[in-house]
């Protein structure tokens, strides 16, 4: 369970933002058409993406898998981590991080 406020830069709850999340399953693998690596399975119903709206009080949420690891394009293997973008009012780009 990923959840939290979002806040604006004085700290405000912000009502009408937009929260989105992109990540590998718990095997690591992507449910997306560059991600060839057969031999990993892929869930029924598992997209790895996710979008949420804040409420009143800024706040979101997602229930979702611990997402496993996934190659790193120079070899070896990068952290178990979700891609977290950030649309809001006053924003001309998205923001994004990783969680």
């Amino acid at each position: 369970r990923i959840r939290g406020p979002l806040l604006d830069g004085a700290g405000e709850p912000v009502p009408d933002g937009l929260v989105e999340i992109w990540q590998a399953n718990a095997v690591g693998r992507y449910a997306h058409p560059a991600d060839a690596r057969d031999e990993l399975p892929l869930e029924d119903g598992f997209t790895g993406f996710g979008r949420s709206g804040t409420v009143d009080d800024g706040r979101f949420e997602f229930v979702t898998v611990k997402p496993g690891r996934v190659p790193w394009p120079a070899g070896g293997l990068q952290a178990p981590h979700i891609c977290v973008g950030v649309f809001s009012r006053g924003l001309l780009k998205r923001l994004s991080t990783r969680l």
